[in-house]
C-alpha cells in the first residue's frame, strides 16, 4: 500500500486531502519521503564481495555509530542488482561449544573426537534425541521440536534434516503427516507419478527447495535456469511472474508427464504454499549434521558437553538455569563454587560415592561440575588471578589461610563477602559464621601482610607454614534457608542449593500442563496453557483509553521465567494477585 494508492481507493481520505489544507501539506510531504531510508542501519553479519575496488560498483561510507568499519550506501537489494555477493556469516554459539567439550573430553579423557568422522548412524545420539535430551543441541532444544522428536523417535541422520528443515512457519503443517510415515511405511503415498525419486527420503512429504526445483525440471520439463527463475518467482511472491510460473509449470506437467490437469493445478497449490518458507537442502544439511554433532558428544559425554555449555553461556541466567534442571533430569551434580577446585570458567571435578546422584548415567559416575568464579557477580579477572595465583602449589588449608595468602588489594571484603554468599567456602563452616568472622580474620591478615612489607621478622612468624591458620569461627547456626536463596540467586543469577519454587510446583504437579521451559510460540500460538510458580515482578499501568489498570508480571518456576500481560478486564477481576 501506498499513499497514492490509498487516496485513489479511499474517496474518505481524499476528501479529507481537498478539504483540509494540514491534512493536503502532510499527505504532499509525507509523499515526497515515502520510500526512502529512514536512517543507516546495518546488518549484523553481512559480508560484500565484488570482483574489483568495491568503490566502482557502489558508495560507501564509514559507520555512522563509529569505529572504522566501511558499509555501502546501498541496502541490500540495490547491492545484488548492481552485481554485487551478499554473503550473510553468522556465528553459532553451538559450534563454541562444541569445540570445548571436545577439548575438555581430550584433557579429561586423553581422548581426541575428531567431529567430522564421527558416525552418523550412532545408536546412542538418535536416542537421546528421542529421550526429549535436547537442551543445548543446536536447532532442536525448543519445546515444540523436542515433543516432535520424542513422537518421530529418528533413527536416521536425514530425519534430523527433515525435522530442522520442516519446523519452520508452513512446513510445520507437514510435520504431523510425516511422522505418521515415518511409523507406518504403509501410509506412505505419493501425489503423482514420478515424485518417488524426488521425495523417497522424505516419506513423500515436499520438505525442501530442491524437491521444488526436481519437480519443476523432471515433471514439468523445466531446464536448471528456468526452474531457479521459477524458485525466486514462488518464494518471493512476484504476482507477475507467478502467473506466467503457473501456466508454465501446469502445462509441462501435463504434456512433459502425462500428469492429469486438475492433480497439476493442485500440485502447484502445495508448492505454492511451501516454496515461501521452504529450506535449501544443503542449508538444512548443515544445520542438521551440526544438530547431530552436539547430540553426539551431549549422549557420550554429558557431563563434559554441560560444562562447556554453561561456561559459554554463563551470560545468560535463563540458559543457565535451564542447563542446571537437564543436569538434574541426566543425574549431574551441578556444585556451587569452591575456593580449593573452582577455575574461572565451569570445571569437571570428582566426587565421592557417596554424592553419586542416584539416576546418573553409569559412565559418568564419580563426575559433576563446579560453578566457575568468573560466574560470582562482584568477583573480576584480577580478584579471581590473585586467588588462583595464591592456590599454586597447593590448597587453602581454612578460610583464614585463604585470607593470609591471597593479595586482598585485589580480593577486597566485598569480594570475600560474595565468595562466601555464594558457597565458595562451604568447606570451612556455614555461612553465617563465615560473614561473621569475617572482619577479625581480614583485619589479621591485614596486619600480617603489613608486617611482611615492613621486613618485620619475629620467632613465630619467620616461616608462613608454622602460622597458625586454624579458623574460630563464633558458634552460630546457618543463616534461613529463604536467605540463603536469595543471595545465591543475587550472585550466581541462579537458586542452587534448592529453589522456592520446587516445592510450590511439586504440590500443583497434576493440575499443571507445562513448565515454563516446555513452552513454544510456533507449537502453543492460541492454545490454553496451566504454568505454576510465582509472581518475581510485577508492573501496573493506567491504559490511555479508558485509565483502567492493567499489569505486565514476570512469572517464575524452576526451569525459567516468562512475561506476561494480565489485562483490564481480568485484571479488574483480580486486583489483589
Amino acid at each position: 500500500m501506498t499513499l497514492k494508492k490509498a487516496l485513489e481507493i479511499t474517496p474518505e481520505l481524499q476528501k479529507l486531502k481537498d478539504q483540509d489544507p494540514e491534512i493536503n501539506k502532510l499527505l504532499n510531504m509525507a509523499q515526497k519521503v515515502e520510500g526512502n531510508a529512514r536512517h543507516i542501519s546495518v546488518h549484523a553479519a553481512a559480508v560484500i564481495v565484488g570482483p574489483d575496488d568495491l568503490v566502482k560498483y557502489t558508495p560507501l561510507q564509514q559507520e555512522t555509530k563509529g569505529g572504522d568499519r566501511i558499509i555501502t550506501q546501498y541496502e541490500m537489494h540495490a547491492c545484488e542488482d548492481v552485481g554485487l555477493i551478499k554473503l550473510d556469516i553468522l556465528g553459532i554459539a553451538n559450534l563454541t561449544i562444541l569445540a570445548n567439550a571436545v577439548k575438555i573430553v581430550e584433557a579429561l579423557h586423553n581422548i581426541k573426537i575428531n567431529i567430522k568422522k564421527v558416525p552418523l548412524d550412532d545408536k546412542d545420539t538418535f536416542e537421546l534425541l528421542a529421550r526429549g535430551e535436547t537442551m543445548g543441541v543446536f536447532q532442536l532444544s525448543s519445546g515444540g521440536m523436542t515433543k516432535y522428536l520424542i513422537d518421530l523417535h529418528p533413527e536416521r541422520i536425514e530425519d534430523v534434516m527433515a525435522m530442522v528443515a520442516l519446523y519452520r512457519p508452513g512446513p510445520m503443517g507437514s510435520i504431523p503427516e510425516y511422522i505418521e510415515r515415518k511409523r507406518d511405511p504403509k501410509k506412505i503415498t505419493y501425489f503423482v507419478p514420478g515424485l518417488e525419486k524426488i521425495l523417497d527420503m522424505s516419506y513423500g512429504i515436499i520438505t525442501y527447495q530442491d524437491d521444488v526445483l526436481f519437480m519443476a525440471i523432471q515433471l514439468a520439463g523445466y531446464n536448471w535456469e528456468e526452474a531457479d527463475k521459477f524458485r525466486k518467482a514462488i518464494g518471493k511472491k512476484i504476482p507477475e511472474e507467478m502467473e506466467k510460473q503457473h501456466s508454465k509449470f501446469v502445462d509441462g506437467c501435463v504434456e512433459h508427464s502425462g500428469i492429469d490437469r486438475q492433480k497439476a493445478e493442485d500440485l502447484f497449490k502445495q508448492i505454492e504454499t511451501f516454496a515461501a518458507y521452504g529450506f535449501n537442502k544443503a542449508h538444512a544439511a548443515s544445520y542438521g549434521v551440526v544438530a547431530y554433532w552436539t547430540a553426539y558428544v551431549k549422549a557420550h559425554y554429558p557431563v563434559e558437553y554441560m560444562t562447556a555449555l554453561m561456561s559459554v553461556e554463563a551470560g545468560d541466567t535463563d540458559k543457565v538455569t535451564s542447563a542446571i534442571n537437564e543436569c538434574e533430569k541426566l543425574g549431574i551434580r551441578v556444585l556451587p563454587p569452591d575456593v580449593n577446585e573452582s577455575l574461572t570458567d565451569f570445571t569437571v571435578v570428582d566426587i565421592p560415592e557417596d554424592q553419586w546422584l542416584p539416576e546418573g548415567r553409569a559412565r559418568d559416575l564419580g563426575k559433576a561440575i563446579r560453578f566457575g568464579l568468573s560466574a560470582i557477580k562482584n568477583v573480576g579477572a584480577s580478584a579471581i588471578t590473585a586467588i588462583l595465583h595464591a592456590r599454586e602449589g597447593s590448597e587453602f588449608q581454612s578460610f583464614t589461610d585463604f585470607m593470609n595468602r591471597v593479595d586482598l588489594s585485589k580480593v577486597n571484603k566485598k569480594v570475600v563477602e560474595s565468595l562466601i554468599r555464594a558457597g565458595a567456602f562451604d568447606r570451612y563452616g556455614n555461612r553465617a559464621q563465615l560473614l561473621a568472622a569475617l572482619p577479625i580474620v581480614r583485619d589479621n591478615a591485614v596486619k600480617l601482610s603489613k608486617d611482611k612489607d615492613s621486613d618485620q621478622v619475629s620467632l613465630f612468624s619467620q616461616d608462613s607454614h608454622k602460622l597458625d591458620v586454624t579458623d574460630r569461627l563464633p558458634d552460630i547456626p546457618e543463616m534461613p534457608l529463604d536467605e540463603k536463596l536469595k543471595l545465591e540467586k543475587q550472585l550466581l543469577g541462579v537458586y542452587l542449593t534448592d529453589h522456592p519454587v520446587k516445592k510450590l510446583v511439586r504440590i500443583v504437579a497434576n493440575q499443571i500442563s507445562h513448565k515454563i521451559d516446555q513452552l513454544d510460540p510456533t507449537l502453543h500460538l492460541n492454545q490454553t496453557v496451566t504454568l505454576a510458580g510465582v509472581i518475581s515482578r510485577v508492573k501496573l499501568v493506567n491504559t490511555k483509553k479508558n485509565n483502567s489498570k492493567m499489569a505486565f508480571i514476570t512469572l517464575e518456576d524452576d526451569t525459567k521465567s516468562i512475561d506476561c500481560v494480565v489485562f483490564p478486564k481480568l485484571y479488574a477481576e483480580n486486583p489483589s494477585m
